[in-house]
Order: structure tokens, then C-alpha cells, then sequence
């Protein structure tokens, strides 16, 4: 690999990993010399100078960069692909990668799609050409060009254009396709979400709430989700909403689907506790048309959109007594929730039959408390005892206030998600590791004086729980060794609240030392 920099320079972190991909082609002159041309792609910016003056001074070698070759596919291209005045290409060319990956140069030749530059070389040949703006014919990727470029989202818009600014071309084909330009339009948005579309399939849908967790809020100050979040978990704590448990279930069935052994979460309770407010953002984590919501009542055909490429199903207010008697029935719920073969019922008139389906994706859904499980019409109890098999309910029974301006943050609720589900998996192992008799005694004290220091102090269990065990990882035996810093020091106690902070230190049996 060639140095960067000029003789005598210290050696750079990134040798060897900032070039990604190297073509080389030996070319032959008029007097039977050879030259070679490199076509290099990078993975990050830099200058070229650097790196011409070290070929020059270290190597002895001398180099010619072009600057009309702006990007890969361009220089590739003038590498691989024979032209008029230049029939003759060298077809055993040297390819390496960094990785060791090969390469399609046909495909890596060939210039990407972008709305703009399509749009403006059509425009700068008809400009270029008065003939060409009569007899060109106008297409469909020309429209979709347009409708990108000028980000035309509703079909008035794309009207309005086309009359003021559209060319005579255009106009007579957005005429001609006037009934289906919603469809168009449509269609346009795919096309230019496509790359999008394809990284986020490349990832599995736990990798991408992952992946938001790990990306910081964009919503920044104004952002009240946490809040709310952390509110509704409070209120409903004594009732036996563990934020720890709902975060293992939806990692669960979000990686692996639901099975007899993976149920659906199900969040239960009558309105203004949060319940919708809690998973609302899996709209934006895995986008709104990528998420199957819930059917309408009564519908003849009420999953056919499951078989619309969806990537998540959030059912809220869902019933599935009611739903099971009128719409979805029992015996497809049972199988839809356990991962199981199905045949997902469409109108004939428009496809061939039924198609079998099955579902290997996460869902979560929500309901009123009131009358859930009663017996409704062809649904017996013995269903209601299968269909609640099938999921896993988490109450919801405290009512919040004012939560209708709960912000909608993917990043912040994928955030609780993971790290609650990690903080189980970490307190599964410490309680899974066997401990000596002496170690079990030291902790049955600690464990005793947080009691009563808990309830003279008022303080939640969860939050006895957390600070047992942070002080038995401290190496702690009594309560009353503890200092000022040795609490502070505590991740259960810098996240509790400040009041409980309060009680807590003033309900010590011995006075901390500052």
C-alpha cells in the first residue's frame, strides 16, 4: 500500500483503510509505451495532492489526476467501457478490494439515478436542440424526476406545475395520465425511497430499534416522551406494569415473533393511562405504511394488507372477543399469534383465491379492560381461554394527565426498550450465579436493613431492589458504613427522584459524612 505524505512523515492511523477499492488498466501508445490509468474509490474526503507528491518524491513516480471524473462510476467507466475513440480496452485489468470482496464492473460502471441530474440533462437537450423539445417523448421517469426534484406531494401540486412551468411534452402526457396520476405519484415516492427502503431491509427489525436507541433524539429540548414514559411506568408500578418485563417481551417478539413460548404483549386498561402513548413511536421506527394496524370492524377481507410487505403489527384498542365474533376469527388469531400457517382471506375478483401466510414478525397490542374477555356471540369461553394464551397482558390501571402532546420519538422509546431489557438480562445472571454461605449471609443483612431503611423512608421497591443490589457489587455488609459519596455513587440512587433522595438520607441510622 503507497504511503500517504511526504518523505520522512510519520505514518498516518488510517493506512490501509482508507482505500476501498483500486481498478487498474494498462493502456498502449502510438510508439508501443505503456501507461497505466487508476481508478481509486475511498471511504472518506480527502485531497489528492498528499498523495501525488509522495508518488513523486518517495517513489519517482509521475502522476496526472483528472478532475472531470467527479464520481466512481465515472472513472470506472472510462476504464471498462471501449468508446469510439478509444475501441481498444485491456480486459485483464487488476481489481482490489480491502475487504477481498469482487466486484461487478459492468454494474459498478453504470451512473446512479438521481431525480435531479436526469431532470436537468433532459432539459439541457432540449435547450441545447429546439428540435428535440417537439419530438422527444416525454416518459415516465421523466415525471418521476420532476416530481422528486420539486418534491410534488399531492396530485393538485404536480397539476399546478405542469401548467405553469411543465414543457409542451409534459404537459401532454400528464393529460393524457391525468385519472392515474395519484398512482404516479405513488409509484414516484417508491422509486425515490428504494435505497432507503433497501438499507433498512438489510437490517433485522431488532438491529434497527437498536440502531434508534443508539442515535440521539432528534427532536432535541422539546422532546417529553421520557418523561411521559417514565411517568406512566411510576403510576402504574403498585398496579404490576414492570418496565422491565414489557422491555424483554417486545425485544422477544420482535426478534423472534410469536410462539406458543413468545406471546403478543398486551397492554390493559381503561383510557388516559398511556397505554397507546408507550408504543405509539413504533410508527416512525419501522414506518407508518410498513406497520399493519388495526382492521375495521366488520370487514370481509380484514388482513389482506399483511400481505403488503409489513414489518410490524401494533393493534390498538384492539378486542379480540369482539373482533374474533365479526371479524378476525378465532381459529386465524390463534394461528397468526403463534407463528403458525394460514390462508389470509381476498376479494377473488381482483386475485387467485386465498394465499397462505404466516407471521415471523414483533406485534404488540393494547385494549380496554372492561368486559375483555367476555363470551361474545360464536365465541365461547373455552376460546377466550385459548386466545389469552396467546398474550402476555401488562396493566395499565393509573390514570395520567396530560399526555395528548406526548411527543412521538422513536429514538427515546427504543432507548427504554433496550436498556430496560439489558438491566433484566444483567440481574437474570447476577441472580443466577451461585453465592457462598458467608456471601448470602452479608447479603440477607444488607437486604434487611435496605427494608427497613425502605419503609421508613417510604422509597418504592424497585428502588430497595436496585440499591441492594448496586451495594452488594460495592462490597457493602450494613447500611450504616455508607458515606455521602458512597450513596451518590449509586446508579439507583442518582436516578431516583429528588425527594425520595431526601427521605432517604434523612431516614439513615447513622448521619452521612460529608
Amino acid at each position: 500500500m503507497v504511503q500517504l505524505g511526504a518523505p520522512g512523515r510519520p505514518r498516518n492511523s488510517y493506512e490501509g483503510s482508507v482505500v476501498d477499492t483500486i481498478v487498474v488498466v494498462r493502456e498502449q501508445h502510438a510508439n508501443g509505451e505503456f501507461h497505466f490509468h487508476w481508478a481509486v474509490r475511498l471511504k472518506k474526503q480527502m485531497r489528492f495532492m498528499p498523495a501525488k507528491r509522495t508518488l513523486r518524491d518517495r517513489y519517482k513516480i509521475c502522476s496526472h489526476w483528472s478532475c472531470t471524473h467527479t464520481q466512481w462510476w465515472s472513472a470506472l467507466r472510462y476504464l471498462v467501457k471501449a468508446t469510439p475513440k478509444k475501441p481498444l480496452v485491456d480486459a485483464e485489468r487488476y481489481v482490489w478490494t480491502h475487504d477481498g470482496r469482487e466486484i461487478d464492473v459492468y454494474h459498478e460502471c453504470q451512473e446512479s439515478w438521481i431525480a435531479k441530474a436526469w431532470k436537468r440533462r433532459r432539459e439541457q437537450k432540449e435547450l441545447a436542440d429546439p428540435n428535440l423539445a417537439k419530438k422527444a417523448r416525454f416518459t415516465k421517469l421523466d415525471l418521476t424526476a420532476v416530481i422528486l426534484d420539486k418534491k410534488l406531494t399531492t396530485k393538485t401540486q404536480l397539476l399546478e406545475f405542469t401548467q405553469d412551468h411543465g414543457s409542451a411534452s409534459m404537459q401532454h402526457f400528464v393529460h393524457q395520465w391525468q385519472k392515474k396520476l395519484k398512482e404516479l405519484m405513488e409509484e414516484a415516492k417508491e422509486w425515490g425511497n428504494a435505497r432507503e427502503a433497501a438499507k433498512a431491509e438489510r437490517e433485522s427489525d431488532w438491529e434497527l430499534v437498536v440502531r434508534f436507541a443508539t442515535t440521539p433524539c432528534k427532536i432535541g429540548a422539546q422532546c417529553n416522551y421520557s418523561v411521559a414514559a417514565d411517568r406512566i411506568f411510576r403510576a402504574n408500578e403498585r398496579h404490576g406494569l414492570c418496565k422491565r418485563k414489557l422491555a424483554v417481551a417486545l425485544r422477544d417478539i420482535i426478534k423472534n415473533g410469536p410462539s406458543k413460548t413468545t406471546r403478543v404483549p398486551l397492554l390493559v386498561g381503561p383510557t388516559n393511562t398511556g397505554k397507546t402513548t408507550l408504543i405509539a413511536p413504533f410508527d416512525k421506527v419501522f414506518g407508518f405504511c410498513r406497520v399493519f394496524h388495526k382492521p375495521a370492524l366488520g370487514s370481509k377481507y380484514a388482513l389482506r394488507n399483511l400481505l403488503k410487505d409489513k414489518r410490524f403489527l401494533m393493534w390498538d384498542d384492539y378486542r379480540p372477543v369482539e373482533y374474533g365474533a365479526e371479524t378476525v376469527p378465532v381459529n386465524t388469531f390463534l394461528s397468526l399469534f403463534t407463528g403458525q400457517p394460514f390462508e389470509v382471506q381476498m376479494s377473488q375478483s381482483f386475485n387467485d383465491g386465498n394465499e397462505d401466510f404466516e407471521w415471523r414478525r414483533g406485534c404488540v397490542m393494547t385494549a380496554k379492560e372492561k368486559d375483555l374477555w367476555q363470551p361474545k356471540g360464536e365465541v365461547d369461553s373455552e376460546d377466550v381461554e385459548h386466545m389469552k394464551t396467546r398474550c402476555e397482558m401488562f396493566p395499565c390501571k393509573a390514570k395520567v394527565r396530560d399526555l395528548k402532546d406526548t411527543s412521538c420519538c422513536p429514538h427515546c422509546m427504543c432507548k427504554w426498550i433496550v436498556e430496560a431489557a439489558a438491566a433484566h438480562d444483567e440481574s437474570q445472571v447476577v441472580a443466577a450465579v451461585p453465592s457462598r454461605p458467608e456471601a448470602q449471609g452479608v447479603a440477607d443483612a444488607l437486604g434487611a436493613g435496605l427494608e427497613a431503611l425502605g419503609r421508613a423512608a417510604r422509597l418504592p421497591q424497585r428502588m430497595v431492589d436496585d440499591l441492594r443490589s448496586n451495594l452488594l457489587t460495592m462490597g457493602a455488609v450494613d447500611v450504616g458504613e455508607l458515606t455521602l459519596s458512597d450513596w451518590q455513587s449509586c446508579a439507583a440512587f442518582a436516578s431516583a427522584r429528588p425527594l425520595e433522595q431526601r427521605r432517604l438520607l434523612s431516614n439513615l441510622p447513622v448521619p452521612p459524612q460529608f
